[in-house]
């Protein structure tokens, strides 16, 4: 069995406090200087970290929030993308998430596009009103 070995630890003051300069300010050795350049590299790496999770979280939550009210789409929206997180600019106009989706005009997909809306298994209970407007291909 090994012996534990007992380790102490030191506070940065208390480290610091026997190393005074000729004008009594307290003097850092370049090691305790490099230990704090990585400790505040660590803090800002965190910090980015925290705040790129925030943001998609946030992110997620907003586009989450189909299930909460009714989510407007038009031709504009479908070209612009950003109907649901998964949902890229132009046709198909993809729901992926659960909620209430209303029309606010006519949606024209290019001919090529074999269905205009897809509806992913992920988006559970999601209607469509159409609400008087049509969803087709150009030519038709």
């Amino acid at each position: 069995m090994r012996p534990i070995r007992r380790v102490s630890t030191i506070h940065p003051i208390e480290h610091l406090a026997g190393r005074r300069g000729a004008h009594g300010v307290l003097q850092a050795s370049p090691d305790d200087q490099r230990a704090a350049s990585a400790c505040i590299l660590i803090e800002s790496r965190l910090t980015v970290l925290i705040t790129v999770i925030l943001a998609g979280w946030l992110a997620w939550s907003s586009a989450a929030k189909a299930e909460d009210a009714r989510v407007e789409i038009d031709q504009a929206a479908a070209l612009a993308g950003g109907v649901t997180m998964a949902d890229a600019p132009g046709f198909p106009v993809t729901i992926d998430v659960p909620g209430a989706y209303v029309l606010t005009s006519d949606l024209v997909a290019p001919a090529h596009v074999r269905s205009p809306i897809v509806v992913g298994p992920q988006a559970g209970e999601a209607s469509i009103d159409l609400n008087g407007f049509a969803i087709r291909r150009e030519g038709e």
